[in-house]
C-alpha cells in the first residue's frame, strides 16, 4: 500500500484515508460550493477526507451471521483488505439530492474490494469520498455511476 494512504478503524467502520484519497476529492470537487464542503468539514471534523470500505450496520451483518464481535471482525477484515492491490479509481463528480438534502460525492470504482465485500455477503456498494453537502449529508441512496455529473 502506498505510504500516501492507510487503513483506519473508526467509529465501528473500516475506512480509507489518506493523501491519495484527499487528491481525489480535491481534483474532482473545484466546482462543489465551498459552503457545501464546509459543511462536511464541520461533520467530520477535519479538512481530511475518507472512504467508508465497511460500515457499522455492515460489520454489525456479518457478526450477526458469523458470531464474534465487531472488532474482531474489522481487524481480520483490515488485514484482508490490507492485502488487496488498493487499484480503486476515481471515476468522476456525482451529486444526488433526498428531502431537501444535496451531497456532492468522487464516485469510485475498486473491484477486488467488492469481490472482498461479496465474500463476506455484503450486498455490492458504491464506494464514495464525500466533498460537501447542504443542509445534512444524504444517506440510504446509492452513489455510483449513475449520479456523474456531465
Amino acid at each position: 500500500m502506498a505510504d500516501s494512504q492507510r487503513l483506519e478503524l473508526a467509529h465501528g467502520t473500516l475506512r480509507l484515508v489518506g493523501g491519495l484519497v484527499d487528491q481525489a476529492a480535491a481534483a474532482f470537487s473545484v466546482n462543489v460550493p465551498d459552503e457545501l464542503k464546509s459543511k462536511r468539514h464541520q461533520r467530520d471534523g477535519s479538512a481530511s477526507h475518507h472512504v467508508t470500505l465497511i460500515s457499522k450496520h455492515e460489520a454489525d451483518a456479518i457478526v450477526s451471521r458469523q458470531g464474534g464481535t465487531r472488532d474482531e471482525h474489522l481487524q481480520t477484515l483490515l488485514q484482508r483488505v490490507g492485502g488487496l492491490s488498493f487499484s480503486w479509481r476515481a471515476l468522476g463528480l456525482g451529486s444526488t439530492s433526498c428531502q431537501g438534502s444535496r451531497a456532492f460525492f468522487v464516485v469510485l470504482g475498486w473491484p477486488e474490494l467488492s469481490l472482498l465485500r461479496a465474500s463476506y455477503g455484503l450486498h455490492p456498494c458504491t464506494l464514495h469520498i464525500t466533498c460537501g453537502f447542504m443542509p445534512r449529508d444524504v444517506h440510504g441512496v446509492a452513489k455510483g455511476c449513475h449520479f456523474l455529473l456531465p
